[in-house]
Formats: C-alpha cells, structure tokens, sequence
C-alpha cells in the first residue's frame, strides 16, 4: 500500500533527522491511511521541533483512535511535563499505567510529575515503586533525594544522593545535590570539596562554581566566595541572581561601593523585583547615604506600590533616622494593603509609642493581641509602653509572660533580647519597689556573662561596681562602644534614681540622651525620664 510506504519513508526520514521530509511523508501516510502509530511518530518529530501545539494534536488523534494505546499516553504525559502541565501529565501516565504499561520508567515520569506540582507523598511512592522494579535504576533514587531535600530531609537527602552516585558516579546533578545538602548541614569543606569534584569534570560550570561560592560564603571565606561569584557572573553577565549573591558577599566584606554597584546591575536586569531594590538601599544604608536608600525605596515603590516589603524596608530606613513620624505613615499604609499584618501593626505601636502618642500605642497593640496574644514583640513594647504611662503592674505581667514563653521554647527573639528583658523587668521592680533579686539572678543564670549587655545585669545583681560597668564597654567597634556607653549611662540612671540620686540620675540621662543613636530604646527611656523629672520640678 502507498500509505504504508510514505510511513516507512518518514520513519527513514525522522531516524536521519530529516525532519520536514518525515513530517511530509507522515502526513501523506495520514491522508491516504490514518492511523495511530502515524500520529505518533509524526507528533514526536513535531515536539523535536518545538512545536508543541501540533504534537499534542497529533497525541491525542492517536488516543481518539486507540484510546488504549499506551505509547501515545506516554508521549501526551512526557510532553504535558516539559510544558509543567503537571495534571495532564499525572493524567497521561496513569493511563498507560491503567493499560498495562508499569515499567520503572513510567513510574519515575510520573514521580517527576507529581514533584514538580509539589505532592511529595505521591511522587515517593512512584519513585519507591520504580526501585521496587528497577533497584539500579538512579533516577527514582535521584527523585527521592530532591524530594527529601525541599521537605527539609537532609539525611535522606544525601543518603538517596549518595546511592544515585555509587550508581552513576559522573552524574553532575546528583554531586551538585549532595553539595547543597552538605552545604546546608554546614559541612561546607566538604561541599566546597564536592564541587570542585563536579567542576573537574565540567569546568567553567556557572551553576556549579556559583554553588561553590555560596558554600565560600557560608562558610565565612568571603575573598573566595566572591572570586567564584566573579567567575560566574563572567560565564552568565546576565544572571541576576548571582549578582545579587556576589552584592551581598561584598556588603558582608564591608565593601558598600562594590556591592551598589552589583545591586544597581541587579535592578537594571530585574527592574520589577523588590528585593533588588530593597538590597541596594540596605547597602546604601550601611554606608551612611540614607538619603539615597530613601530615594531608592521610594522610587520602587512608586513601580510597586502595593509590595509591603519594600514599605516596611522605607519604614526601617526612616526609624534609623529618627523619623518615626514618616516611619509611622509607611506602616498605616502597609496595614491599609495587609490589615491583618500583626508584625506591622506591633511595629507601629513601637514608634508611636516612641513618640509618647500612648493612647494610639495603647490601641495598636490591643488590635496585635487580639490576633497573637504571645507574640513576643507584642510583650515586650506593650511592657515598654506601661512603663511610660505608669502601669508597672501591667508591664510586669507582660515582662514575666515573655520570659516564661522564652523558656518553653514558644519564642523565637534575637539573642540579645533575654538580657534586656530582664533588664527592663528589674526597671519595673525598682519601680514598685519589689526586691527581685532572686529572679534576676535565676533569669541571670541562663545567660551568657561574657556578652553585653550582662554587665548590665552583673551591676544590678550587686555583682559589679559603676565602674566595672564602665570598664566592660570598650570591647566591640566604634559603633559598639557607643551602643553600649548609651545603654549604661540610661540604665544607670534608672538605678540612680531609684536611690534617690536625682542629680546623678539627670547626669546619667543627659549623656544617654546625647550620646544614644536616635533608634535606640535607651534614648526614648532617658528622654521620657528627663521630661518625667523637669515635670516633677515644675510642680
């Protein structure tokens, strides 16, 4: 038959590459004789060629034919999954399952599909039932390892990538895995070392010396980090992602200029990312030109307007500054967007608390804890904010709430923030003029001495003089030192004025007041005390 001899001819054809003659010579065979196994091989050609629409027409002619055939199900669910159809594929694959095709292969397309839509039950399941047939098959063992990487499974995930390379020793994906797996158990010599393993058989990979360079970072080796940036960002100028990791590597360095400029390349590839933008303003920050930071900010939300993250980033940029007043407009705007945003909500109380607007203070943090009642920010400004208005009862209570939480493991605070926790309580029981020294001391206990601001805590505890409190400051940096100068001076005013020492109390919370960064909560205490004491004096 003549149909017969065009589909040999385009058999021939396709096997050759000679694509157009066998989309020709199939079509021909269809025309005089249509049937499945045409449809098929001429779909096929059509997917080698990109043409995706016609192919897919061409698979499921085959099916409105055969609706049983199992090679066309195949082909419509390996096509479906190229184009991340992800239920059409789990669709097509069950099919052929359904007509008898359960080889490993099929088990693993589907496993690839179901872990590409995110269903890690079902893809493990198909990956465990194609080792079942295939044991030494890799890549059910490669799926498996991917799988237990993104649900956080660092053992499995190196254990499934380990049997996938004693498999196929030279697949690159599985060595670049087990990289990232090591990296992110901080095993990072040995990820470094997996990498370079992979770079030996494919030198000047961007994918694999980026990764390196991540491990480089992590790791704390940032003149080798960057060096492996640099290196990719040569073999792909074009790849924002790893600019934006080399920008940050130099902004850990210290080398603001360099990072700008990564992240100002970052912008120009991505202009619609916020994160770009958000990154080139911290840098700016950190290198004193909060001017530009602002600008930056504003500038992209002017593009994004409705991404809170870059509002907040202004907001933060702002209360650096000391304008808390335009901070507080950022964070209305943010919870008119996301009225439901309990961490803004907090957030704003904190500045209006800072800027003695209690009553609005009072109302913003009622809102927070009718959502998160525990949340620990939420305790610790509302017990800074009683504080100022008197009620050291109330702040107590949330002061005491915060510590127990901290200790069950409900509250997840920088590391810092125990210490000023307990500082503050002690405020509160000088105050009510309640003898607390056995809880500090328990409190105490559980923190480490040899960072500030325990000596903060040592001096309260009647373990240390003003002077060894003093003395203990001069560890850190410029801007350490002059941190820590302004807790000390705020806080040994408080204790001044608790024994009756007014003149040095004043003393104390004039240099805090002078000498505090404006975002410091030391500086809003020895204001507020100030005012309370030329309040006293009036009367």
């Amino acid at each position: 038959m003549r149909s017969a001899l065009y589909f040999e001819q385009a058999k021939l054809s396709a096997k050759t590459n000679q694509h157009l003659s066998a989309i020709r010579n199939f079509t021909r065979a269809l025309d005089l004789s249509p049937t499945a196994a045409a449809f098929i091989y001429r779909g096929i050609v059509h997917e080698q060629l990109g043409e995706t629409d016609a192919a897919a027409r061409d698979f499921t002619a085959a099916l409105q034919l055969e609706h049983d055939n199992v090679y066309a199900w195949l082909d419509l669910g390996n096509l479906a999954l190229s184009l991340e159809q992800y239920d059409v594929a789990i669709g097509s694959f069950s099919h052929a399952m359904d007509n008898g095709k359960q080889s490993a292969d099929i088990y693993v397309s589907r496993g690839n599909a179901y872990r590409a839509k995110g269903d890690a039950e079902n893809s493990l399941l198909d990956y465990d039932a194609a080792i079942a047939r295939a044991p030494f098959d890799p890549r059910a063992h490669f799926g498996k390892a991917v799988v237990f990487y993104n649900m956080g499974n660092l053992e499995g995930a190196e254990s499934e990538f380990n049997t996938t390379l004693r498999l196929n020793p030279n697949d690159l994906d599985s060595m670049r895995g087990l990289a990232m797996v090591l990296r992110d158990q901080h095993r990072y010599s040995e990820s470094i070392a997996t990498y370079t393993s992979a770079l030996k058989m494919k030198p000047g990979d961007a994918l694999l010396i980026s990764g390196r360079a991540w491990a480089y970072e992590e790791m704390g080796d940032l003149p080798h980090a960057i060096s492996d940036y640099s290196q990719a960002i040569a073999l792909q100028p074009n790849d924002e992602f790893v600019l934006r990791l080399r920008g940050l590597a130099y902004d850990h360095q210290g080398d603001y200029s360099k990072a700008i400029a990564d992240f100002t390349q970052v912008t120009r590839l991505a202009p619609n990312s916020a994160r770009g933008y958000a990154l080139w303003a911290d840098a700016l920050e950190h290198s004193h030109r909060s001017e530009e930071s602002i600008e930056v900010l504003s500038r992209a939300i002017q593009l994004m307007p409705d991404d809170v993250s870059l509002r907040y980033d202004l907001a933060v940029v702002l209360e650096h500054r000391g304008d808390y007043a335009s901070a507080i407009q950022e964070y209305q705007v943010i919870l008119r967007i996301s009225p439901t945003d309990v961490d803004n909500r907090i957030w704003l109380a904190d500045d209006e608390t800072t800027l003695g607007r209690y009553q609005d203070a009072a109302r913003d943090y009622e809102i927070a804890s009718r959502a998160a009642p525990d949340k620990g920010t939420l305790l610790f400004g509302r017990a800074q904010l009683s504080f100022y208005t008197g009620d050291f009862r109330r702040a107590d209570a949330d002061l005491a709430r915060w510590q127990d939480l901290h200790r069950q493991g409900k509250i997840d605070a920088l590391a810092t923030t125990p210490y000023y926790v307990a500082i503050w309580r002690h405020l509160v029981a000088l105050r009510l003029d309640v003898d607390d020294r056995t809880v500090l001391e328990e409190e105490s206990a559980h923190l480490d001495a040899g960072r500030w601001p325990f000596p903060v805590l040592a001096f309260y505890m009647g373990k240390a003089t003003a002077a060894a409190l003093q003395s203990a400051i001069n560890r850190g940096g410029i801007q350490d030192r002059e941190g820590e100068l302004c807790e000390a001076d705020a806080y040994l005013g408080e204790w001044r004025l608790a024994q009756g020492d007014a003149i040095g109390a004043r003393q104390s919370f004039d240099a805090a007041s002078a000498e505090c960064p404006v975002d410091f909560i030391e500086k809003v205490l020895a204001k507020q005390e100030l005012a309370r004491m030329a309040e006293a004096v009036k009367k």
